[in-house]
């Protein structure tokens, strides 16, 4: 049996990399079938296989029409990065809704739903994790692109009342979607540094780092600190790094979380200090729970579903 991942064309994006890292737990752990890479900036996708597994998305993907998409003779199954908490699929018209066959839907909160199967957000292992940059202070870490609903500043505010002395690591890349702005950029970083006082040493980079090399810069921290507050669809994709480095884990109380809720809870109901030392064995639970040979079950549950699993 042959299938086919698509993706978008290179990016420095979240959904582009979430697809990547998709594809690689779906190719690794393939099991009865062969599953080949096609990025792509045009609606010029190869026929003849079995099935199609495509990062269909409004911002990244227009160019994947309906009909583009009904045309394609196998089974076609949507990749769904943004669902809202009550499990509406976010972006989709009717029109591309009915262009698919099944959706693999990347929250695991979710429920299984006629054609749409619920799955983990595939963590990538990765060895080599590095010791702690700091063992004698705190080393809070967080990162993400330049937007104002990551609530940097609150990171640098809580570690400033909670810790005698502590160093707070935040990067910043540029990102090919959500622009580049300089001002904005530079406003988050004066918002983080009028948050900054006695014992806090505060460290802002912009560095744009692969999956690995990210998972060994949140493994030198003492924990990774997410305080978003915002209100949209789909599920943060910054945690999956930091649980896969192993490391203790906060986040908000934001819905974007709400997969990692059940097994660490959130900030500010646990300080920094109790989930420095509660975390781990939540964060370990995330690592089992979302092992990438998850992801390729459900991928097999949709494809036996399908009639094609086996034949």
């Amino acid at each position: 049996m042959r299938g086919i991942f698509v993706n978008q064309q290179a990016a420095q994006c979240s959904i582009y990399e979430s697809n990547r890292m998709l594809y690689r737990a779906l190719s690794d752990y393939a099991e009865g079938y062969e599953l080949k890479y096609l990025e792509t900036s045009t609606s010029d996708i190869p026929h003849g296989y079995d099935f199609y597994v495509i990062n269909w998305h409004c911002l990244t993907t227009p160019y994947l029409s309906a009909d583009c998409i009904k045309s394609l003779p196998g089974i076609k199954i949507s990749i769904v990065l943004e669902v809202f908490p009550d499990g509406e699929l976010a972006f989709m018209g009717d029109d591309i809704l009915n262009s698919f066959d099944a959706f693999l839907v990347l929250d695991p909160t979710t429920t299984r739903t006629g054609n749409r199967y619920p799955c983990p957000r595939p963590l990538e292992i990765v060895d080599g994790l590095l010791p702690l940059l700091n063992e004698s202070v705190p080393v809070v870490g967080s990162f993400g692109f330049a937007t104002n609903d990551k609530c940097f500043d609150e990171i640098v505010r809580a570690c400033r009342r909670e810790f005698e002395s502590c160093i707070v690591r935040v990067n910043i890349p540029p990102a090919t979607y959500v622009g580049n702005d300089r001002g904005r950029f530079a406003d988050i970083r004066n918002a983080m540094r009028a948050e900054v006082g006695p014992g806090v040493d505060l460290r802002i980079t912009e560095d744009y780092m692969d999956k690995p090399a990210l998972i060994r810069w949140c493994s030198q921290n003492t924990i990774n600190v997410f305080l978003y507050n915002r209100k949209m669809a789909g599920l943060a994709a910054v945690t999956d790094q930091a649980i896969s480095s192993g490391r203790p884990l906060a986040v908000s109380a934001c819905d974007t979380f709400r997969h990692v809720h059940p097994y660490i809870g959130s900030y500010p109901d646990k300080s920094l200090s109790e989930l420095i030392a509660s975390s781990v064995d939540g964060v370990r639970r995330m690592q089992e729970d979302w092992h990438p040979r998850k992801s390729a079950e459900v991928l097999k549950q949709i494809l036996t579903d399908r009639g094609l699993y086996g034949n």
